[in-house]
């Protein structure tokens, strides 16, 4: 069935066009270039001004006729996109930037910030130029009428996911860029002229204008560095008398008629002499960056919680600011922080016409809520903040290095001895022994202090965060002089109370770490000094964990039944002590108030007790194969790809949910879903090597759990609570069916690791070039005989599970053998070998799934089948594998292999 529309064409006619209501928005604009050879690439459909639309609407390139709903002959206009649009910055400069109508005005910001070369473009906005012009860009005559007191000054910011015609700024309307968010000002690169030209406006009109109070000396300093930009070098001649500044222009509204002030503005100016202009813009930038107010927005609202509805029902007038930290509600007359709360504590809010209310969980006993005619700007800023600090979280958990223990290490070890960096930046046995030598007379002197007494670290006073960090630095020399040694350590202790005591340790270090960023987040009763002093107290219990797990570590090494796993042990605690500092560290900072820190910390904290597993399952089932280790840290890597992915999607359709609590429903669950990408990279990246372990496979599992949880909740709200069309939802579906996916290939690499052998050091798992082409013919033929015991057995459960063992084995074995190949092949090649490994393990974890299928449903002939149709699939990516690996000879025992499966999936599926 058409669907015929009015169209306006660009040369003035307008023409009855019939179009498939299925066609979408991109589809008419060419159809209808098509048929009139009007128009080009950057024209789109727009629904012209209508009592409906009072200022027209552009229709999306990817929605339907039938999504908006057109009636028949409804008209629509078919015209360009662009327009030049004239943006002033803050140095009253003004830009004419060529902009897409139809897009939102973030998207508008993107493209200006893009072409000034601006980092950070999320924080910058566009706003109606009202100030010293008219809704058209000419001059305001000034008005004499004082504006009633306490009015808000409107700041006229222009909604980010709104349109500019949506809006009704018109062609000629003059917007102003400038800076809407405070986040990342502490990242200000000084060479970056542009960033800190635009910043040094901003700062130098909100001090001028009294908008961050200050006390007199720091407006002295302002005043001084402004004078410095504008004037120069101070000049006797130019720069002394009664008028030698217009003090209204560079002091704030309360200094600029102080008596003598001007004399004191002198003093710091003629200090400045020989500072260029760029580097006073900077120094001004950070002046007003370490101020406490700085960043703020503030607005008079009226205020109402449980205490004040009591005594009456008038609200209390205060000021409520919003900073990159905090929201806080400030007396206005005293200008005194009445209550602070910090952003990440605000567990939900809802915005209404007039009034928004918010609830702080734990950390408030009521809700408390404010009226403001400016609800939906100040849940706007709100959310922009939330929204910041969520991308901040991705980004940082996109970037989990490994090796970073290796460094910290260097640095401590180059420092304090001199020790040949080769000798610590390498992770195997081989590079300790090469440094060995170099390091000699150090190690000689550490030990025969330790012969003495106890080792220097355990000799440090642990008082403060800071010493805790400098004991630890030391362990972490004398575990790298352990590994470079020969074991000298004797004990009594048998192996399972080693055991016992490692896991105890261990155990601790996890609970402590998890209680010191219980400590961070949660008002101390002591203020800070009692934060810091429960820190302390937490790092003092750490450390006494850590001398243990050190001390058991060395103990075993001198013990038989640790004497394939003895190294991989020090191995592990050396690296948990790494860790252990790193948090450390990163605690000194937070400590303070860094909320950077405090984020960095939290991540830390996840790493640590990840390390600690690492530590306890290195000593129960050793080390993960090399093959396993590679699948469980790609596996990790996709799922949280997937993860990530999915809440970046989610998060764009989240906005058009209209019921606010089912909007911050949907962000809540995407906070979550934010800390299980970091949960699942961090994890899935240190135990690796640890596999094999059930702890570990039941952390793993409990990560992967929950993350599937929160993908199920968050698609069920997106469903129920947008108005998205059908083929959204199914991309949003299909998504979260992806990312369901991945993170279940994450728990089947773990499920089917496998443990290197006793006896047999990860090195030797490298085949000698030599024997590659036997290794590959005993692979293959060890898989097809393990494939014939398996279709044998298909219906016998106890001979079904131990054939896929075998069949596991043997994959892993052609899996290892394909990793040799590909070390020495050129970057194609190996790039191909790769993914047809990758390829291979997941048909393994399919073959997997329908073998527990069989094994829940022993006489279930389908499920029969699927193992069957699942191993005939794994069996032909092997034989792709070894083709594409270059052994040809070894492809006879495989190319035969898949048939006999699949000329038996007839009778089962028959019977």
């Amino acid at each position: 069935m058409s669907h015929t529309l009015k169209v306006n064409l660009p040369s003035g006619s307008t023409k009855a066009i019939r179009f498939a209501p299925e066609m979408s928005m991109s589809e008419v604009a060419h159809s209808i270039n098509e048929k009139t050879r009007e128009g080009g690439d950057d024209h789109g459909v727009f629904i012209p001004p209508n009592p409906e639309e009072i200022h027209g609407k552009w229709l999306a390139p990817d929605r339907t006729i039938a999504f908006y709903d057109l009636p028949q002959d409804a008209l629509i206009e078919y015209k360009k996109r662009h327009r030049a649009q004239k943006i002033r910055l803050l140095d009253d400069t003004v830009k004419t930037v060529l902009v897409d109508e139809s897009q939102t005005i973030s998207e508008i910001v993107m493209t200006i910030a893009k072409k000034l070369n601006l980092k950070n473009p999320e924080e910058y906005s566009l706003q109606r130029d009202l100030s010293k012009d008219d809704d058209h860009g000419t001059p305001k005559k000034k008005s004499k009428e004082k504006e009633p007191e306490g009015k808000e000054k409107d700041e006229g910011w222009l909604k980010p996911n709104s349109i500019l015609g949506e809006q009704g700024i018109p062609p000629e309307q003059l917007l102003t860029f400038k800076k809407k968010f405070f986040f990342n000002d502490q990242n200000v690169d000084r060479n970056d002229a542009v960033q800190v030209h635009l910043l040094y406006v901003q700062c130098r009109d909100a001090i001028v204008e009294g908008k961050y109070p200050t006390n007199k000396e720091e407006a002295v300093m302002f005043a001084a560095l402004q004078c410095q930009i504008v004037k120069g070098d101070f000049q006797a001649s130019r720069d002394t008398g009664s008028n030698w500044v217009n003090l209204k222009e560079v002091l704030a509204p309360e200094y600029a008629k102080t008596k003598g002030i001007d004399k004191d503005l002198q003093r710091e100016y003629k200090k400045l002499i020989n500072m260029s202009e760029v580097n006073a813009k900077y120094r001004y930038v950070q002046l007003c960056r370490s101020l406490k107010t700085y960043g703020i927005t503030t607005f008079l609202v009226g205020m109402k919680n449980d205490e004040t509805a009591k005594k009456s029902s008038k609200p209390r007038m205060v000021l409520f600011g919003i900073t990159r930290e905090s929201i806080m509600f400030v007396d206005p007359e005293t200008k005194e922080v009445e209550k602070s709360y910090r952003l990440t504590k605000i567990k939900r809010w809802a915005a209404a016409d007039k009034n928004i209310t918010f609830d702080f969980g734990d950390y408030a006993d009521q809700y408390t809520t404010i009226y403001t005619e400016k609800s939906d700007e100040i849940a706007g800023l709100i959310s922009g903040y939330i929204d910041i600090i969520l991308k901040a979280r991705r980004e940082a958990s996109k970037t989990v290095k490994t090796g970073d223990e290796n460094l910290a290490v260097e640095e401590s070890v180059a420092v304090r001895r001199g020790v040949a960096a080769q000798s610590v930046t390498s992770s195997t046995t081989s590079s300790y022994a090469t440094g060995q030598r170099t390091g000699a007379e150090q190690r000689t002197n550490v030990t025969s202090r330790s012969l003495t007494g106890p080792p220097p670290s355990q000799q440090v006073q642990i008082t403060d965060l800071k010493t805790a960090l400098h004991a630890t630095e030391l362990l972490m020399d004398e575990l790298l002089d352990s590994i470079a040694q020969t074991p000298t350590h004797t004990t009594t202790l048998t192996a399972q109370q080693i055991r016992q005591q490692l896991a105890s340790g261990a155990t601790g270090i996890a609970q402590l770490a998890g209680s010191m960023l219980q400590d961070l987040n949660t008002p101390h009763t002591g203020g800070i000094a009692g934060m810091r002093s429960a820190l302390t107290s937490k790092a003092q219990q750490m450390m006494a964990n850590m001398f243990t797990i050190s001390k058991n570590s060395q103990n075993a090494m001198s013990l038989e039944d640790f004497q394939d796993q003895g190294m991989d042990m020090m191995d592990a605690s050396q690296k948990l002590a790494a860790t252990i500092a790193k948090l450390l560290k990163t605690s000194i900072a937070a400590a303070e108030g860094d909320p950077a820190a405090q984020e960095a910390f939290r991540r830390e904290v996840i790493g640590a007790q990840a390390a600690t597993l690492w530590v306890s399952g290195m000593s129960e089932t050793g080390k993960a194969s090399p093959v396993s280790q590679i699948m469980i840290i790609e596996m990790g890597k996709n799922a949280s790809a997937a993860l990530s992915y999915l809440t970046d999607i989610t998060a764009k359709q989240a906005e058009y949910v209209s019921d606010p609590q089912a909007y911050q429903g949907i962000r809540s669950v995407l906070a979550q879903m934010t800390e299980s990408c970091e949960q699942i990279a961090i994890n899935s990246e240190v135990l690796a090597p640890v596999g094999a372990h059930p702890e570990v496979r039941r952390k793993l599992a409990e990560v992967a759990t929950e993350a599937v949880r929160q993908v199920a909740v968050v698609v069920n709200l997106v469903q129920r609570a947008s108005s998205l069309p059908p083929a959204q939802t199914d991309v949003l579906v299909n998504k979260a069916n992806e990312a369901t996916s991945a993170i279940n290939m994450l728990l089947h690499a773990a499920e089917i690791t496998e443990v290197t052998p006793h006896g047999l050091k990860a090195e030797s798992s490298e085949i000698p070039d030599g024997q590659i082409g036997e290794e590959f013919q005993a692979a293959s033929s060890a898989l097809t005989a393990a494939f014939a015991m398996l279709r044998s057995g298909v219906s016998n459960p106890e001979a079904l599970q131990e054939s896929f063992k075998a069949v596991l084995s043997a994959t892993n074995r052609l899996v290892t053998s394909c990793k040799t190949v590909a070390a020495t092949a050129d970057p194609d090649t190996q790039q191909r070998l790769l993914n047809s490994a990758k390829a291979a393990f997941e048909c393994t974890a399919a073959l997997s799934n329908a073998v527990k299928g069989a094994l829940k449903a022993p006489g279930d002939r389908a499920a029969q089948a699927r193992v069957l149709d699942a191993a005939a699939h794994l069996q032909t990516v092997a034989q792709n594998l070894v083709v594409d690996a270059g052994k040809n000879a070894t492809v006879s025992p495989l190319s035969d292999g898949p048939k006999p499966m699949l000329a038996a999936l007839p009778s089962l599926l028959a019977a």
